[in-house]
């Protein structure tokens, strides 16, 4: 089974659930399916205004035949909130 690393340099989406879930909670689960992706916290300068239900999702770093295998995983692990 591949894992599919999502890099924080590089191009990325910042993603936004429309539900107030933890990006804990999302990494967590991402993981599961062999997907890495990052919190937005460590980017934000006050902390405390970090949105919870937010997600970096990089894809420069991933071979462009590969992207659809983790956009299935991605939306095997997060189908909850889709």
């Amino acid at each position: 089974v591949q894992t599919c690393a999502l890099p924080i340099c590089g191009q990325y989406f910042l993603l936004e659930f429309s539900e107030n879930v933890n990006q804990n909670i999302l990494i967590d689960l991402a993981h599961q399916q062999g997907v890495q992706v990052y919190s937005t916290m460590q980017f934000w300068q006050d902390k405390a205004d970090c949105p919870p239900n937010t997600l970096f999702l990089g894809f420069s770093k991933i071979d462009i035949a590969d992207i659809p295998d983790c956009v299935a995983r991605l939306k095997k692990a997060w189908s909850e909130w889709l």
